[in-house]
């Protein structure tokens, strides 16, 4: 059979998760692969073709293919696509899996959260229909009674089943001339195995059938079951939700689902925090682990959510991670086969994890190989055949705790702060990890639920033993000293504030300085000209952030080396963050740029950046301070649109003349700059853009639209250089994409305006 891995070029997140886990490599160039990462928009148009001719492809006949195999499964063209969440999120794949499987038939209650934002974001929704018009049946409900509302479904399903199998059975005696000759059909719908792809497509062949021959019927019960008919089909209810839902808020009725008895899926997407909320701790947060309202790390266990399952003996229960795709697929086929309540608890990396998403598979395998993360199924079928019902799918530990969690920046926070003498987390854990892993293998029988009950995953709970994970921050967190305190040092400041800092700003005009001091932070005035008029400052133990401009002139700042010059005659900072620009990075001609590309400008602008950045590392280097370099795309943001430019009709070049550009809006660069000081470490180098380059002409046109300006007269790159000042001329010559995945990744950033247009319309 061939098979063909088909990419639709515009919905395409740029995570390059699966290039990152593709196993097919070449044997000629081990880099390249059965899907690779390029450029977008040289393929766009031919890709775009291909897309086309693949959708008008048939589906595979999910008949013949074993669903129950990883190959199989993703066989099965996905009914859930292009849902918009964060790139490399971890929740999607279980989803997609879901809807391989059962999607035909699938009726899905949704819980608020990521899952609701991404899965129903209206007017659009990823959750899409076969080509014979069947898809799940999906509905939003609130955040805490999501269990409930499916629960309300699965009755639905069973009085309508119900109601249908009474009618059909009462017409098996009808003795019409419509009837007689379908008795034996009807026989055999009620008599019908549909527990798998095979037998549901054959009842849903039966079921149209006897729509075609109930229509020539009079009797009451023809003509009330015609309505009823599909529910002799097998229908699958599903509850998803995060583990804010699961765990917390909703955990009530999720209980009572559970204990209902009742044949209901519930898929706990846990990412061990609340994801769509900013990164609260949950009662999914493991010990140790920072998120808001545990920004030390969170002293409290993790809730044994599939111990307390267990603990019913009649709920079937599984841990699944991504690491092993085949026990993912065996455990929601088992699960949807269960005759009764079935909970899945589907380990989710995150962005809020602090980790790089493109190898989110990674964290899964070190959360597994650790221990932290076991891997089983419980299936109480097994038990009625006189099987142990626990089927442990880890193996022993082959790596340390700490090989796990100090790879994530939500712990390693937290452990940077660890006192001295508190023991060993990764000897420790290692330890608890083993005896957990241990106690699921040697137990089973009548025993099972009493040792569950007892050790399953008490390891989490005991690693409180390992040592406190609390980040001492003293006065590290609590002063910040912001030189240049203009249009983003503001923001930053204020954000600072709200969060109980002691903030010192040093600004250049006494107005400035004056309406800084009213809304109640320490401020100076000085000039970054001349060393001596910078004043000395108290910035031991504090957070520097570096906002001022270099001068106009020159290839060097002098400003940023003056700076420098009067940090060394004070007590060291805790770090300094500085604000650079993207200008630092060799012209490309639209191609792409990392941290790791050539910083080689070629405008005397980017060249004054590059030495304010070389000042900073050479000062770091012999004081010992932590450096970390934001490199910025344009800011836009309220107060800092080209008006100006617009409303003159200064010329723009030709749109087919304009390279890519890249920009970021002021309040989310404020949370990078926050971020970096909470998650950047010495000498990282951050690139700061939306995501999402667009040329400087296109900017300008959508600012005019947004303003109700006409747009500006378009130039040839000829006339571009004849009348168009240096500044903007450096400007729209400027040529490149700016590659922001290490932001949003190591930082766990979530940008609010990651595309132009929003961003500009709360710019106006």
């Amino acid at each position: 059979m061939k098979y063909t891995l088909q990419v639709a070029p515009e919905d395409c997140t740029g995570c390059g998760a699966c290039v990152y886990n593709c196993p097919a490599k070449s044997k000629e160039d081990p880099n390249h692969k059965a899907i690779n990462m390029k450029f977008q928009p040289p393929l766009r148009a031919s890709e775009a073709a291909n897309w086309d001719f693949f959708l008008s492809l048939p589906d595979m006949d999910a008949t013949k293919l074993k669903l129950d195999t990883l190959r199989g499964s993703q066989l099965v063209r996905p009914i859930f696509e292009f849902s918009g969440a964060c790139a490399g999120c971890g929740e999607t794949p279980y989803l997609k899996l879901l809807s391989q499987l059962f999607g035909d038939r699938a009726m899905i209650a949704n819980a608020t959260g990521c899952t609701s934002i991404y899965g129903g974001n209206l007017p659009t929704t990823p959750w899409a229909k076969r080509a014979d018009g069947r898809g799940p049946a999906w509905s939003n409900s609130l955040f805490e009674d999501n269990a409930e509302f499916g629960f309300g479904m699965r009755l639905a399903v069973d009085k309508f089943t119900e109601s249908a199998l009474e009618l059909l059975t009462e017409l098996t005696t009808c003795s019409c001339k419509t009837c007689k000759p379908i008795i034996p059909l009807m026989k055999q719908i009620i008599a019908a195995d549909q527990s798998d792809q095979a037998g549901i497509e054959k009842q849903r062949e039966r079921v149209a059938t006897l729509k075609k021959g109930l229509k020539g019927c009079k009797e009451r019960a023809a003509v009330q079951l015609l309505p009823l008919a599909d529910y002799l089909v097998k229908k699958s209810v599903w509850c998803v939700g995060g583990d804010g839902w699961a765990y917390d808020i909703g955990y009530g009725g999720l209980d009572h689902v559970i204990a209902s008895g009742k044949n209901v899926n519930l898929l706990v997407l846990d990412t061990e925090v609340y994801s769509n909320t900013g990164g609260q701790a949950s009662k999914a947060t493991p010990t140790g682990a920072v998120a808001q309202f545990a920004a030390g790390g969170k002293p409290m266990a993790k809730k044994d959510l599939g111990m307390m399952a267990m603990a019913y003996g009649n709920v079937y229960v599984a841990n699944v991670a991504l690491s092993n795709p085949g026990q993912v697929v065996k455990a929601f086929i088992e699960a949807e086969a269960y005759d009764g309540p079935s909970l899945i608890i589907a380990y989710s990396h995150c962005i809020a994890h602090g980790i790089d998403m493109t190898k989110g598979v990674d964290e899964n395998r070190k959360a597994v190989s650790s221990g932290y993360w076991p891997l089983y199924r419980y299936n109480p079928a097994l038990a009625a055949e006189g099987k142990n019902p626990l089927q442990l799918d880890s193996k022993s530990p082959t790596t340390t705790f700490e090989d796990y969690a100090y790879g994530e920046n939500r712990y390693k926070g937290s452990a940077e702060g660890q006192p001295q003498g508190s023991g060993n987390p990764d000897e420790e854990g290692h330890r608890l990890d083993s005896q957990s892993l241990r106690v699921l293998r040697e137990t089973g029988g009548a025993d099972l639920r009493k040792e569950v009950v007892n050790c399953l995953f008490h390891f989490e709970a005991l690693r409180l033993s390992a040592g406190p994970f609390f980040l001492d921050r003293g006065d590290y967190m609590k002063k910040i000293v912001i030189a240049g305190c203009g249009y983003i040092g503001t923001r930053v400041a204020r954000a600072w504030k709200d969060n109980g800092a002691e903030v010192t700003c040093l600004v250049r005009s006494a107005e400035h300085q004056a309406a800084l001091a009213s809304e109640g932070f320490s401020t100076r005035t000085c000039s970054f000209d001349e060393p001596a008029e910078i004043p000395t400052l108290d910035a031991a133990s504090s957070i520097v952030y570096y906002f001022v401009p270099p001068p106009g002139g020159g290839i060097a700042d002098s400003r940023a080396r003056n700076f420098c010059a009067a940090l060394s005659q004070a007590a060291s900072p805790a770090r300094i963050i500085y604000m650079s620009a993207t200008s630092v990075y060799s012209e490309t001609g639209g191609g792409i740029v990392t941290e790791e590309s050539p910083a080689e400008p070629h405008s005397a602008m980017g060249k004054r950046r590059l030495d304010a950045e070389s000042a900073f590392r050479e000062y770091g280097a012999a004081a010992g301070v932590p450096i970390i370099i934001l490199r910025v795309s344009g800011i836009y943001g309220p107060g800092r649109l080209p008006l100006m430019q617009i409303s003159q009709g200064q010329p723009l070049l030709l749109e087919e003349e304009s390279g890519p550009s890249n920009r970021i809006h002021a309040d989310d660069l404020a949370m990078v700059c926050l971020a970096s000081a909470e998650r950047g470490e010495d000498g990282e180098i951050f690139n700061v853009s939306d995501g999402h380059p667009s040329s400087m002409t296109s900017y300008f046109n959508a600012c005019a639209d947004l303003l109700g300006y006409p747009r500006q007269p378009q130039v040839s790159m000829t006339e571009a250089r004849r009348v168009m000042s240096p500044l903007m001329l450096s400007y729209v010559t400027d040529s490149r994409v700016v590659d922001n995945s290490r932001m949003l990744n190591k930082l766990g950033i979530t940008l609010k305006y990651p595309g132009i247009l929003d961003g500009l319309k709360h710019s106006i």
